[in-house]
Formats: C-alpha cells, sequence, structure tokens
C-alpha cells in the first residue's frame, strides 16, 4: 500500500512539474544575410535535449522554469549563447535571434553576446529589412507608429522617408501624386474606396491591425509593374508569438471643432453611427422609372406624379445641434499553440470603431480667369462660395486569420472588413460675378457609404529544405460606394434689402437629388518558385519566377433628380429648403380651367455616367539574384505585364460602347540592381528599371460627375493610354551602432504619356478632364539622418532624432494644344515656354522627428514635422491659371506614460496640427498675386487615450 502510495505521489508531482513548464519560441536568424537559420540547433544548458529550428526559422520546447542560458548552432556560423533567460511557469518566453559577434549595446554600450527580440513589427527589424534588402525600400514599424500615437496607417506612413500624405489618406512617394503609388496589403493588390484617386486610402487601415508597412522606392520582377514613385506594402499581423490581448480608447477635442452647438448637420438615419444606412435615404421609387416621359409632366394631369413626389424625403435643410468630440476603441487579441506533434495553430483578432465630427466655420471655394486683355495681369473673380461645412464619420474593421504550420508547409487563411460612412453638410453663400451675376444660398446634404471586404488564403511550402521553396495566394476583394440621396438645394437671391428667394434654374438656382452607385469586384492569384543556391557559406544565389493575374470588374451608376416648380411665380419662398416639398406646396392635378402650380419630380437615370467595365492583367517574371562576391550582389530580371481594358457606356453624344477595347497593352518590364557593401555596415545601391502608369477605370471613361459643394465637374476620357516610366535609382547607406542611420539616395525619371488632369477648355473653367501630355522629367535626391543623443544626464534616457528631406525637380512637355492655349492667353512680358511641372510634384518635403523615452519612469514623447512644398494640382487652359496645393505644416506632439504591473496600462497625449495650419489651394498666374481656390482650417486637435494589455 505505501509503494502504491508513493507511486501515486510520484506521478502526481511529476505531472505537476510539467504543467508548470514555462515555453521559450522565437526566431533565428544570419545577421549577415538576414536569412532564416532553417534547422539550427538551440539548447538550454543544463537541461537534457533541445530543439531545431523548422523551415521559417522558428524553434519552440518546453522547459521547467528558471534562468538559463541558450546556445544556438548553425551550419558554417560559430557556436553562439544569450545569457539569463527567464523562463517563468506556464508563461511564453520570447527569444529572436540573430546570430552576429560582438555588437553595442544601446544602452550599456557594452558588449553582448546576441542582439536582442528581433520581430518585424520593431525599428530594429526595419533598419535590418533597410540594410539587407534587395530593393530601396523605407518603413515604418507597428513599434514607432504606436510611440507618435498613430491612429491609422495615413498617419504612420506619413514619416517614412519621401512620403507626403495627402488629406491624411491618400500617399504621394517622393512628390509623385497618388497615380504613380502602388498600394498592396500582404503582397496583394486591393481596390481603393475613393473612385477618383488610383491609391488606396491609408486611413481605412487602424494601427492596431498592422505589423509594419514598407515602401518600396525601386522595382525587382517579383513585384506590380503599375508604380513609379513608390509601392506601399502594408502587413498585417500574424497570430503573435505568444497570446496577447489589449483595449485602448481614446477622446479627440478640437477647441474650433467639437461642443460646438453651430456645428452644421442634417436629420439622417438611425443606424449613421454604425456606418452605414438603415434605408431611409434609399430611391423610393423604382429605378426603371423614367420621370422625363409625357406621362409624368405636369401637362398631362397625371395624379401619378404627385404620389411619386411624396415618396421623396422633404428633407432639404441643414440643421444646427451640439457635436460631441471624436472617439475610438480598439480590441486585439492572438495567440498560438504547440500541438504535441509538432504543428502550430496560431490565430489574431482585431476590432477597431471611431466615430468623428469635423466642422469648418469658414470653408472657402472661388473660381478666378484670367482678363480678356493682355496687358492686364490680376486675375478676375468668377465664383466665390464660403460658409459652414460638417462632415461626421463614423467607421469600423474587424480583421480576422488563422495559420496552420505542419511540417514544411504553413497555411494561412485571414480575413479583412472595413467600412465607413461620413455625412457631410454645408449652407455656402454663392456669388457669381462675370455670366449672370446673383446671389445663391446652397444647402449641401451628402451622404457616403464604403466597404472593403478582403479574404487571402495562401501557403507557403518548403519543397527541399534550403533549396526550392513555393508560395501561393489567392485574395479576392469585393468594395462598394454607395452615394444615396445627395441633396443640393440652391435659391437665388432677388432682394437683399427685403430677402425674397426663387428658384431660377438659368443661373443654377435649383434643387437636384442624385443617387451614386459603385460595385467593384478584385480577384487575384499568385504563384512565386524560389530556388537557393549557396556558392559558399556567405554567398547564397536566388532564382526566382512566378505567375500573377488580376481581374477587376466595377458597375457604376448615377440617378440625376430634379425639383422643379411649376408656376414658380406664385410662390413667396423663406429660403427654408424644406419648404419646396411641404405637402401644401407640391404638384397636385388642377381642374379643367384652373392654372396648376406646385414642385415636382423630374430626372432619369444618366446613361453617360452608368458604366461597366473590366480589367485583366496577367503577369509572368523571372529574376536571378547572384552575389559575384560577398560585397557585390546583382538582382536582376523581367517582368511582362498584359493588360486589357474592357468598356460598356455612352458618350456624351449619345454613342453606346458595347464591351469595347479600350486597352490593349504588353509590357515588357526589365529590372538591374547592384548592391555593393562598402563596409559591413554600408550599402552602395544602383538600379535601373522600367515600369507603367495606368488610366483608373473613372478615367478611361465617358462620365461625368459633379462635386455638388465645389460645383466642378470630372469627365473621364476614353482616350487615354498608359504611361510608361524609366527610373534610374541610386543610394548610398550606413548604419551605424544604436540603430543610427545615415544615407543619400538621388533618382531619375522619365515618364512618357504621363496622364494628368487639365481644365477642359476655356469656356468651361470648372469642367476637368485627365489627359495624356509630353514627356515628364523628374530629377531628386532623398536625404535620411536617424541619431542617437545619448550623452544625458540621466543614464536610463534616450532621445532619438531623425530627419529625412527629399529635393525633386519636374519639367513636362507640353502639348502643341497646351503651349498654344498659354501662348494665345500670355500676359504682356510673359515667355511661355515649351516644359511646366509635373502635376502632383511637390519640388520638396520634409520629415523630421525628436523622441524621448525614459526607461526608468516609463515616459516617452515625440514630437513630428511634416511640410511639402508647393505642388501643381490642376493645369490651366488658356485663361483658365494653374492651380497649387500650397504647404501645409504639420506638427504634432505625444506623450506616454506607462503603468501597472508589467506596464499593462499606457496613457497618451496627443496634440495635432500645433500651428493651426491651414490646407489651401491657389490659382497662380504670370504677373498676378495669387487667389483663393479653395481654403479649409483643421486647427488643432487634442486627444487623450488609455490602453491595456494583457
Amino acid at each position: 500500500m505505501k509503494q502504491t502510495l508513493n507511486t501515486l505521489l510520484f506521478i502526481l508531482i511529476s505531472n505537476l512539474m510539467f504543467a508548470q513548464n514555462g515555453t521559450l519560441r522565437g526566431k533565428i536568424y544570419d545577421d549577415a544575410t538576414n536569412e532564416i537559420c532553417v534547422g539550427a540547433i538551440v539548447k538550454a544548458i543544463g537541461v537534457n535535449g533541445g530543439t531545431i529550428s523548422d523551415f521559417e526559422g522558428t524553434y519552440v520546447f518546453s522547459l521547467p522554469p528558471g534562468t538559463y542560458t541558450l546556445t544556438f548552432k548553425y551550419i558554417g556560423l560559430p557556436e553562439y549563447k544569450e545569457y539569463d533567460v527567464v523562463i517563468l511557469a506556464d508563461k511564453v518566453t520570447v527569444r529572436d535571434v540573430r546570430i552576429v559577434g560582438e555588437v553595442e549595446s544601446v544602452l550599456t554600450k557594452g558588449p553582448i553576446v546576441v542582439s536582442g527580440v528581433r520581430k518585424t513589427n520593431t525599428d530594429a527589424a526595419i533598419l535590418a529589412e533597410k540594410k539587407n534588402s534587395i530593393n530601396a525600400v523605407d518603413g515604418v514599424s507597428a513599434e514607432a507608429s504606436k510611440r507618435a500615437g498613430d491612429s491609422d496607417a495615413g498617419q504612420a506612413v506619413a514619416r517614412v522617408t519621401g512620403i507626403s500624405v495627402q488629406g491624411g489618406k491618400h500617399v504621394f512617394v517622393r512628390g509623385l501624386g497618388d497615380r504613380y503609388t502602388k498600394t498592396i496589403l500582404n503582397g496583394m493588390v486591393i481596390p481603393g474606396l475613393d473612385p477618383d484617386k488610383n491609391a488606396v486610402q491609408m486611413d481605412i487601415f487602424p494601427t492596431n491591425v498592422l505589423d509594419n508597412i514598407m515602401v518600396y522606392k525601386t522595382f525587382t520582377p517579383d513585384l506590380p509593374g503599375d508604380f513609379a514613385g513608390g509601392l506601399v506594402d502594408i502587413s498585417t499581423k500574424a497570430f503573435p508569438s505568444k497570446k496577447s490581448r489589449s483595449f485602448s480608447a481614446s477622446l479627440g477635442y478640437n477647441p474650433t471643432m467639437h461642443l460646438n452647438k453651430d456645428y452644421i448637420t442634417y436629420k439622417g438615419s438611425s443606424t449613421d453611427f454604425l456606418a452605414f444606412d438603415n434605408g431611409d435615404r434609399a430611391l423610393p421609387i423604382s429605378r426603371s422609372i423614367d420621370l422625363t416621359k409625357n406621362q409624368y409632366d405636369p401637362s398631362a394631369n397625371n395624379p401619378e406624379l404627385t404620389t411619386i413626389t411624396k415618396k421623396f424625403s422633404n428633407n432639404l435643410a441643414t440643421e444646427r445641434k451640439l457635436n460631441a468630440p471624436n472617439t475610438s476603441l480598439s480590441f486585439s487579441q492572438g495567440d498560438q499553440f504547440n500541438k504535441k506533434n509538432g504543428n502550430t495553430l496560431g490565430y489574431n483578432l482585431a476590432l477597431n470603431y471611431s466615430l468623428q465630427t469635423e466642422y469648418y466655420e469658414e470653408a472657402i471655394f472661388s473660381s478666378y480667369i484670367k482678363p480678356q486683355e493682355i496687358v492686364q495681369n490680376e486675375l478676375l473673380r468668377d465664383k466665390d462660395l464660403k460658409g459652414n461645412m460638417g462632415n461626421s464619420t463614423a467607421a469600423w474593421s474587424i480583421l480576422a486569420g488563422g495559420a496552420y504550420k505542419k511540417g514544411n508547409s504553413k497555411y494561412s487563411l485571414s480575413g479583412f472588413r472595413t467600412q465607413n460612412a461620413e455625412s457631410r453638410s454645408a449652407f455656402l453663400r454663392q456669388e457669381d460675378y462675370r455670366e449672370n451675376p446673383n446671389v445663391q444660398f446652397r444647402s449641401n446634404l451628402e451622404y457616403t457609404q464604403r466597404s472593403v471586404t478582403n479574404f487571402m488564403l495562401s501557403g507557403k511550402h518548403v519543397l527541399s529544405v534550403g533549396q526550392w521553396q513555393l508560395d501561393w495566394k489567392l485574395s479576392p476583394t469585393f468594395s462598394s460606394i454607395d452615394e444615396p440621396d445627395m441633396r443640393l438645394t440652391a435659391f437665388e437671391l432677388t432682394d437683399d434689402i427685403n430677402p425674397k428667394y426663387a428658384i431660377n434654374e438659368a443661373v443654377g438656382a435649383g434643387v437636384t437629388r442624385s443617387f451614386r452607385n459603385l460595385q467593384e469586384q478584385n480577384y487575384n492569384t499568385r504563384v512565386d518558385l524560389e530556388k537557393t543556391m549557396k556558392i559558399t557559406p556567405k554567398r547564397v544565389a536566388k532564382l526566382k519566377f512566378g505567375l500573377l493575374e488580376t481581374y477587376k470588374a466595377r458597375d457604376y451608376s448615377i440617378l440625376d433628380y430634379r425639383i422643379r416648380i411649376q408656376s414658380e411665380g406664385k410662390f413667396s419662398w423663406t429660403g427654408d429648403p424644406n419648404e419646396l416639398l411641404a405637402d401644401e406646396n407640391i404638384w397636385t392635378p388642377a381642374p379643367l380651367g384652373v392654372e396648376d402650380s406646385g414642385s415636382y419630380i423630374n430626372g432619369q437615370r444618366q446613361l453617360s455616367n452608368t458604366y461597366s467595365a473590366t480589367q485583366n492583367i496577367a503577369a509572368a517574371y523571372i529574376m536571378h539574384e547572384y552575389p559575384f562576391s560577398e560585397r557585390l550582389n546583382m538582382i536582376y530580371g523581367a517582368r511582362v505585364e498584359q493588360t486589357r481594358n474592357h468598356y460598356t457606356g455612352q458618350n456624351q453624344d449619345g454613342v453606346r460602347l458595347r464591351d469595347s477595347l479600350l486597352l490593349n497593352k504588353t509590357s515588357i518590364l526589365p529590372s538591374v540592381n547592384f548592391i555593393y557593401k562598402v563596409t559591413p555596415k554600408t550599402n552602395a545601391r544602383f538600379t535601373y528599371a522600367r515600369t507603367v502608369a495606368r488610366p483608373s477605370f473613372k478615367e478611361l471613361s465617358n462620365a461625368e460627375i459633379v462635386d455638388r459643394i465645389s460645383g466642378r465637374t470630372f469627365l473621364g476620357n476614353d482616350t487615354l493610354t498608359q504611361t510608361s516610366i524609366d527610373n534610374i535609382d541610386l543610394r548610398y547607406e550606413s548604419f551605424l551602432k544604436g540603430g543610427q542611420l545615415l544615407s543619400v539616395s538621388p533618382f531619375y525619371k522619365r515618364f512618357t504619356d504621363p496622364i494628368e488632369l487639365v481644365a477642359y477648355n476655356s469656356q468651361n473653367p470648372n469642367n476637368f478632364q485627365p489627359r495624356n501630355v509630353g514627356t515628364a522629367n523628374v530629377y531628386g535626391v532623398e536625404l535620411e539622418a536617424k541619431l542617437l543623443i545619448d550623452k544625458l544626464s540621466d543614464t536610463n534616457a534616450i532621445t532619438t532624432f531623425g530627419s529625412n528631406v527629399t529635393l525633386v525637380k519636374s519639367s513636362v512637355e507640353m502639348t502643341v494644344a497646351e503651349r498654344l492655349g498659354r501662348i494665345s492667353a500670355a500676359r504682356v512680358g510673359e515667355v511661355i515656354g515649351t516644359n511646366r511641372d509635373m502635376v502632383g510634384q511637390s519640388p520638396y518635403i520634409v520629415n523630421a522627428y525628436i523622441n524621448y523615452t525614459n526607461l526608468k519612469s516609463k515616459w516617452d514623447a515625440t514630437f513630428t514635422y511634416n511640410v511639402q512644398g508647393p505642388r501643381l494640382t490642376v493645369v490651366g487652359v488658356a485663361r483658365n491659371p494653374d492651380v497649387y496645393e500650397m504647404p501645409f505644416h504639420s506638427l504634432n506632439f505625444k506623450a506616454s506614460k506607462a503603468s501597472g504591473k508589467n506596464d499593462q496600462w499606457k496613457w497618451s497625449l496627443t496634440a495635432n496640427n500645433i500651428m493651426g495650419s491651414e490646407r489651401y489651394f491657389e490659382y497662380v498666374s504670370y504677373g498676378a498675386e495669387n487667389q483663393l481656390f479653395s481654403s479649409l482650417k483643421p486647427m488643432r486637435t487634442f486627444t487623450i487615450g488609455v490602453s491595456y494589455t494583457l
């Protein structure tokens, strides 16, 4: 009996000891090549057994609680050790290791055996990628964006060298516009939410779903070929090395915008705060009803017209109400599990919600034109719109993903859904000065609901360890933009002494209601096969080739309606838009011999603004990376892309196009890169590559799209062709101790058939159209420095300063028609050359930051600054002057304090736009004072935040 009890006690104690073991996980890298170490042996001194890293360089094994010395052995490298690795019971300890010789610690200034934790979401990981990548690449880590207080990817990417962000959403790389910037998600193409832009809106990606953002400045054949400024690769989080869970919340206040009783809005639906309309704004009649038919004319005395008119909402006016501060909430969780059979399963989940409002007390949109007499320089005012604007944006997103690793294979499945809805209201006073001088009061009610749903299934297979690797990805994406019941009401002020108002369509004072809808589907597939060939232990060659295909389909439609007034002179309007569809003012059939009167609905589907389009891009590539020596590496190859765009729609002349092939191009895109290691920490790079830029669906169409607030019209152009770009890049970069960096990067780009937005003609100064123009050249240089200021009295403090400056000179050859138009309107003494600035190209971009971190007190503070030089936005025609976006000086600050056990709590204060800069555009003309094109004043926003991490 005693022996039995002893046996049971021994088993129980053994089980308890096993249950209390901790888990050690990590990845192993060769620091010299940045390659993962497959088959490395990891042991803990004093413990029998060990483990071997798998095909991703990952190792894992169970150890009893205690403090250990780890040893790492890999073929061709000496044994390395890491000391004082603490294992806790039922906890996961992560040790990602880069096998190197002696390196210097930032804090101790002394030698350590192995560098510390290395992850893809840290500043150190970004520097390692910059140093060892075959591309000229820059990036920002999740660590840096969290430290700076960024709430979304648009704010985070703004600090990357050569990057500027327009409106907090659209990325410009090296001053080049969104046309020349490509955005991909986890290596796969996704559509944007804005039909006016080619690039993806960066603000739809909250920072808590990001692992890092890498910006590739040079092209290699394994990348998409349609970019010139840069390719932005957004990487979302994979499953974490150990269980994590975090919550965060923030509250933002702008003194000029929030808690303002004059905030302008309008009555929407009860679900607007959830980023979708519940149907209140939906079209109340069948889309097939054509209200332009005679049966719906008041002369037909058809009572059905009254019924139809009453179905439309009678809410046309703005209203004033107190608005709340900006709020945001987020939650994320992830974990991984190691099975007894050696397989690994992991997951990641992230949820985000935000509700933000903006109020502009004085929004300005103006139109100017050059005088007819060439001896006069000062611009003539054509039109002014001034007044109040309010925006309310609700947004949410969810990211869910899982991965399963078995043997030498890994399978991943992820889903990402983001949705936002923006409600916009404006009350503007419009004054026309030139033709039909008049004064109008305009009420704008708009709503835009956008969504993107992306799925990705991917696999990674090591077919022969250290030799062949196969990667494949399947990624469908579905996006939609719905703009239901956009309402514009304009009254003409006919008597300003005793205010009287009228509906007068002859001067543009009327009522319009529009329903727009866009649906787009993207299907992406790619297969990559890579062969690794070890020439010597320190020289590794790679052969890589692959196939890719992207299919896009878009459906776009607009329904336009007008409220017309029968016998308008009978009404005495007070300027309240809600009067127009009041029951007593709606048209009803009149008895025979009695004059009818009242408001009624008229309009139909706009065939020229209804189109379907498809794009198919098939690509194949081959590239070879060959190290001639331990110092000189060459990467060369080519990519072939075949593009076909089909279009179904009707042009402005009523000509119907049915599945017409508007673009059919086969492009051969060569690339050659040389990397020379001047020293182990210094690289010199040279790249030549050819890339392309393609017109968007909207540009390569016959659409005519009106911006209801500004009154400006976009006209599609179905004759556009793609742009060809030749790129030459140089870079000299030095990676100094403590994560410091110095680099200089000259570049040159030549554009053939660039696409630019130009004024349609001198008779229509508010109409704009994309057109291919002459050859363009861009010369520039990027300068970057990241310095560690370590001579401080407090040895626990680190201060880091970083800055990057991009200087650019652009020139585009004008077409004959453009140059003749400029000559015809040239002022006396003005010389019209053959070239001008390139659209969207800033002459300079400056980013700077200074960060202070105190490891003892847990305080962290960061100042960031960004500005870009004036850039041409709209090309003038004849008497229409050019429009430039003027510099916006963005100075921001964030301070944070960690507290609690294991620093689980983090409190923060953020101040954005400290200088109170104004965002404005101006007309620029020879010998004339600049005049305002548009102006918005965002002023300062202060945000407090708190997060809790388990």
